[in-house]
């Protein structure tokens, strides 16, 4: 997100500060929906899920969460997502639409019956939350101009970053003034969204509202002269090009500008589908590698160096079965539990005690045969015994992501041992879901925000009402309150909520704060600030995914709940010398 640009706000190319000026979305209301209705949303998708949605949220805690009031505020909820291998992403509840899925050819094919969104991590409580509101948010008339806000926005944002990267770099080298303004104005931005990383087109209607999105998207950047310089770029996969009702707006949604509708086949190692009006086809498949170098690679398109889906419609991409081997793999025999004196002599007593009770739920134990997770549990541990176990039951790509913490491919899933003496295989997405925060820090450290905020520079706002306005004035500061006052303080405690996006404060007062950062830095006065915790975590999970090799893995947890990376929160009254009201009419606006 370029977030030490957005420290200087002053640096904003101003074709960038228009752009979001030009985007004035009025705010708006989701329709309240009554907890027998939500209730009902649940229950029907419930049985994909179970009653449990996993241990940790029930589903009565999962209704609590999609009604609560504030969380469906529209201007706190983000469309769009992302996931480690695609990058930006929207997406929607998978499954039969009778379950509140939007896949109406759902168990048509095998390839449906093995649907990664089947695994842990889309079935996390945050990304099952996030995926109920977008399609609740997507019924409704504000869907298309609120897609249109955060496309804009997102793209913008990206392009500020890629234009001050670039601009640092040729100052660097003595570049003059004129050739930097030169490159600045040639450079090209390409901002990618998958859509539907989950779900499908679910109607027609819904269809024409993505034309209207695109469309819409098309017209902002076409009055300001940026169609050339900030290209919006999308790829939907999709099965519904077999509905003969869905063709016709699927044919014209293909047809604009940067958009590639993909049909996507019904089974392994089914041709391509080729289907007139639309972009080439996708297929899986088995006992080849496939076509997609961010598969064969397990790293994210962005790092494969790969935007075909994207930028080349006319060529058909092949996706290879992550583990191609494992649908025919002979499971060999058991180790007989060669290793129980080795263990008890190393004084592992409660592990023999827990091996010798299963051994006697087994049996004929001479003739059982153990799983990979039993062999490694009765293993005595050690990274070169681990490795030869693994070796033996026929896992690959064993490699260690961390210090004492080693990843292997088995049977088409990652798996993860973060105890090499005590060996007990996770998958690798639920591990990922089970760190404590302090791990998440260890495996992946965040940059110091404090120090890089104060590095920077430029403007920060903050809204109150007229009433708190007068109050500050004459306390002379702006003081921090554990309540709500400005942006909502989601329990941090006493603080100070401000954004680097003016617009963020409609929502809090008629009275519209401008916070001097710059001159708070010239002072020596640069008390502790940090943003939310909620975009770290967020952050540090994709992170850890990606060391993973994980290529689905998605987190909007934060971004569903309303948080955002623009907010800065200070922890110390702020003096009135760096604070005035500004005009409503002179706030940039996206």
């Amino acid at each position: 997100m370029g977030a030490k640009f957005r420290k200087e706000s002053a640096a904003w190319p101003r074709e960038l500060l228009e752009l979001r000026r030009s985007v004035q979305i009025p705010r708006f209301d989701v329709p309240e929906q009554t907890p027998e209705q939500v209730e009902k949303m649940v229950s029907s998708y419930a049985p994909k899920l179970g009653d449990q949605i996993t241990p940790a949220l029930s589903r009565q805690q999962l209704l609590q969460r999609i009604i609560a009031p504030h969380r469906w505020d529209a201007k706190d909820l983000s469309l769009l997502g992302e996931t480690s291998k695609t990058g930006i992403s929207f997406g929607l509840p998978a499954g039969k639409p009778g379950h509140s899925g939007t896949c109406p050819t759902c168990s048509q094919s095998e390839v449906c019956d093995n649907c990664y969104t089947n695994n842990i991590n889309y079935r996390q409580p945050d990304v099952i939350v996030g995926q109920l509101r977008r399609k609740a948010i997507a019924e409704t008339p504000q869907f298309v101009p609120r897609m249109i806000r955060d496309i804009i926005y997102k793209a913008s944002t990206k392009r500020a970053s890629e234009l001050r990267d670039i601009a640092e770099k040729l100052k660097a080298n003595k570049v003059g003034d004129r050739r930097v303004k030169q490159a600045l104005k040639e450079h090209v931005t390409a901002f990618y969204i998958r859509g539907h990383d989950s779900g499908d087109f679910y109607s027609p209607e819904y269809i024409h509202k993505w034309i209207q999105i695109v469309q819409g998207v098309i017209d902002v950047l076409s009055e300001l002269k940026l169609q050339d310089q900030l290209q919006v770029r999308y790829w939907f996969p999709t099965r519904v090009w077999n509905l003969p009702k869905y063709i016709e707006p699927l044919t014209e949604l293909n047809s604009l500008p940067g958009v590639s509708i993909r049909p996507s086949a019904f089974d392994y190692n089914e041709e391509p589908p080729q289907i007139e009006g639309l972009s080439a086809g996708t297929n899986v498949t088995v006992g080849d590698r496939g076509t997609c170098p961010a598969i064969l690679n397990h790293v994210p398109c962005e790092g494969a160096g790969c935007r075909r889906c994207w930028d080349d419609p006319s060529s058909a991409v092949s996706y290879g079965y992550h583990d191609p081997e494992s649908l025919n793999r002979t499971v060999p025999p058991n180790s007989r539990f060669e290793n129980l004196q080795q263990l008890e002599q190393l004084g592992h007593h409660r592990r023999v005690d827990r091996i010798l009770f299963k051994m006697a739920q087994i049996e004929d134990d001479d003739d059982a045969p153990l799983n990979l997770e039993e062999d490694l549990e009765y293993s005595p541990g050690g990274i070169d015994i681990i490795q030869q176990i693994l070796a033996k039951w026929g896992a690959t790509n064993v490699r260690t992501v961390f210090p004492d913490v080693i990843a292997y491919d088995y049977n088409g899933q990652i798996y993860v041992i973060d105890d090499l003496q005590f060996p007990d295989p996770k998958d690798a997405h639920q591990w990922i879901w089970d760190l404590w925060e302090d791990s998440l820090e260890e495996y992946a450290p965040q940059p110091d925000f404090n120090k890089e905020f104060w590095q920077g520079g430029g403007k920060v706002y903050h809204g109150t009402t007229e009433e708190n306005w007068e109050e500050i004035q004459q306390d002379g500061e702006l003081r921090i309150k554990d309540e709500t006052r400005g942006l909502y303080n989601r329990g941090t405690g006493a603080a100070i909520f401000a954004s680097y996006n003016p617009g963020d404060t409609d929502s809090y007062g008629e009275v519209t704060l401008e916070i001097d950062v710059g001159q708070m830095i010239a002072d020596a006065y640069t008390p502790q600030v940090s943003k939310e915790g909620p975009l770290d975590t967020a952050e540090m999970r994709r992170s850890i995914a990606y060391r993973l090799g994980i290529e689905d893995f998605y987190d909007d947890s934060a971004s569903s709940d309303g948080y955002s990376e623009d907010t800065v929160i200070f922890h110390k009254n702020i003096p009135l010398k760096y604070i005035r009201a500004i005009d409503m009419d002179d706030r940039p606006r996206y």
